[in-house]
């Protein structure tokens, strides 16, 4: 990842996340966000939300997801 790209997802997370948390009054358990690492040789980029760094992880166990 590009570090323009890197600096527009960070904005993109406070941009819409925090503001539709803030909107909507629906916190998020940042405690419980990761940021999973996938591919080799891939830069570790530290992504925060509220001010709290997310975690980087390469791998996770469980994951749960519903779309």
């Amino acid at each position: 990842m590009k570090p323009e790209q890197q600096v527009e997802m960070q904005e993109d997370l406070e941009d819409n996340l925090e503001k539709w948390s803030d909107t909507w009054l629906l916190g998020f358990n940042l405690d419980k966000w990761i940021k999973i690492h996938i591919g080799p040789n891939r830069k570790f980029y530290s992504y925060q939300l509220y001010g709290k760094t997310l975690r980087n992880v390469k791998e996770e166990k469980k994951i749960l997801s519903s779309l």
